[in-house]
Parts: C-alpha cells; structure tokens; sequence
C-alpha cells in the first residue's frame, strides 16, 4: 500500500513556518495527502496537539521533531519527547533511536541552511529527505540528496 505523505511539516509553533495545527486537516486533503510528519522545530510538539479529529478522517499524524544540533538539522519521526538544541548530531541520533524513532537527515545540500552531512553519521541515520521545496539551489541539492541516499543505501 503506497501513501502520500510530507515527511516535513512545520506549524504555527516553529518560527519559519505559518501553519496553525488546526489547519491541517485542511492543507492535508487539499494536498490529497493521506498524512503529514509533524516536525517543528526543536520540539516535540506534535504530540500534543489534538490528532483526535484528524485521525477519525483516516489522516495519519507522525508525531516528529526537527531537533537543530551543533552541526546542522536532523528529523526524528515517531518522536514524542523533546531535544535539547546544541547537542551533537550522534547524540541526537541516539535520542531519537532509544524513543523507538527514526532519524533523517534534512535538506543536507541546502546552501541556505544549516545541515548534517550524511556521510558524517553513516550508520546512525535511517533515511536522508531527498526532495525539499525550499532547498537552495532546489535541482542540485535534490541531485546530491538522491546520489548520497543511493551510496549510503537508504531511503
């Protein structure tokens, strides 16, 4: 069974984005997407918004966070506790992986943003974001993100 879902979603509650949770719901079927990861930054908020209605419309919510590390952004999907924001990018990863989530690597080619390189924590990731609409330059970070996701033999 394939789904389409964002696996980087900000809201209200991380400063560069301008989604309220409570719009979701909304964006998500406009989209025709069947779920999102919530994945504000340096918090876990996702686990306590109100999924309650979301849910009953069969919207999967992957509760995440995008936790900024002393190196650059990492994304943990199923991620119910807070980060620290400064810790180093292992440390994280490690985190991350003893709540029972899975670690990504953000817009790792991004110029205009603070990134891990992939390579830099081989065996401590689960899966590197190919595709981000705000990556700089768009094209060749997508390129870079698809090459280092195929020799590094991820998702």
């Amino acid at each position: 069974m394939k789904l389409r879902i964002d696996m980087h979603v900000h809201t209200t509650f991380s400063k560069d984005a301008y989604t309220p949770p409570g719009r979701l719901p909304k964006i998500i079927r406009m989209k025709r997407l069947q779920g999102v990861a919530v994945t504000d930054h340096d918090s876990a908020i996702s686990r306590r918004l109100d999924v309650s209605s979301i849910s009953q419309d069969g919207i999967l919510i992957i509760p995440g966070i995008e936790v900024t590390t002393s190196r650059g952004h990492l994304i943990g999907l199923w991620v119910h506790d807070d980060l620290r924001a400064g810790i180093t990018p292992e440390e994280a990863a490690d985190k991350i992986h003893e709540q029972g989530g899975l670690v990504a690597v953000p817009h790792p080619y991004d110029v205009s943003s603070r990134r891990v390189n992939p390579f830099s924590l081989r065996g401590c990731i689960d899966a590197i974001e190919v595709i981000n609409a705000s990556a700089l330059p768009f094209r060749l970070s997508t390129l870079m993100a698809e090459r280092a996701a195929e020799r590094l033999n991820l998702p």
